[in-house]
């Protein structure tokens, strides 16, 4: 199985701005970008999620307000970022498809585990 990973990149307002998403039907959870919880939005891009940020956050849905105490960040089914003309977006890209990667390593070893017993 695969998962289809989509970087739009396009210069907006005189800024580079990335929007990233999986595709459906994707063979690992599709809200797997982290961004600060603003409770009843998101605030800054922060990464991709590990495995263990994945277990603990929880899923923003637009219109539905998560508390900031004890949730300082958020998962979200789409990346989006925005930064200055003078930066290189190849890398940026390079990196998000690499923390991807990682994520569905982590995920896929770590989703299943069986355990024998002798009785």
């Amino acid at each position: 199985m695969s998962s289809n990973l989509s970087i739009t990149s396009k210069i907006e307002n005189n800024t580079w701005v990335l929007s990233f998403s999986l595709a459906p039907g994707a063979d690992i959870p599709r809200d797997i970008f982290m961004f600060e919880n603003k409770g009843s939005s998101l605030g800054d891009y922060q990464g991709v999620c590990s495995l263990e940020d994945y277990r603990r956050f929880q899923t923003y849905t637009p219109g539905t307000p998560i508390p900031v105490f004890g949730n300082k960040f958020v998962k979200y089914t789409d990346g989006l970022m925005i930064f200055s003309i003078d930066v290189d977006p190849a890398p940026i890209r390079q990196k998000i498809l690499d923390d991807v990667k990682s994520f569905k390593v982590s995920y896929t070893t770590g989703v299943t585990s069986t355990v024998n017993y002798t009785v």
